[in-house]
């Protein structure tokens, strides 16, 4: 079952934090109540499109980044704008912070 932490606890010794995603069995989500909550696959797709949003608006500023990086980038951002718009999500193609800017 995917979960994302909301509180930080330890998991085989090393500190798990907010925001991390988790694939945890159903028969070990007792101890973690109140730690996690649960993710649906759209939100997982909404977290994953900001992330990549935000490598997109960044990738200008970074030397080491690559056009085949960019492009796959592009891809990527499509399949998941295609899919929640398609599941009736309304995603932006700016961050906040770059609408300012522009």
């Amino acid at each position: 079952m995917l979960v994302r932490v909301i509180r930080p606890f330890k998991l085989r010794g090393k500190i798990v934090t907010p925001g991390m995603l988790l694939n945890v069995p159903d028969d070990s989500m007792e101890p973690l109540r109140g730690k996690v909550e649960f993710v649906t696959p759209m939100d997982k797709m909404q977290d994953e499109y900001f992330t990549l949003l935000t490598r997109w608006w960044q990738i200008d500023d970074d030397p080491t980044a690559t056009d085949e990086e960019a492009r796959g980038l592009l891809v990527q951002l499509d399949v998941l704008y295609q899919g929640l718009h398609r599941s009736g999500c309304k995603v932006p193609v700016r961050l906040p912070v770059e609408r300012k800017a522009a």
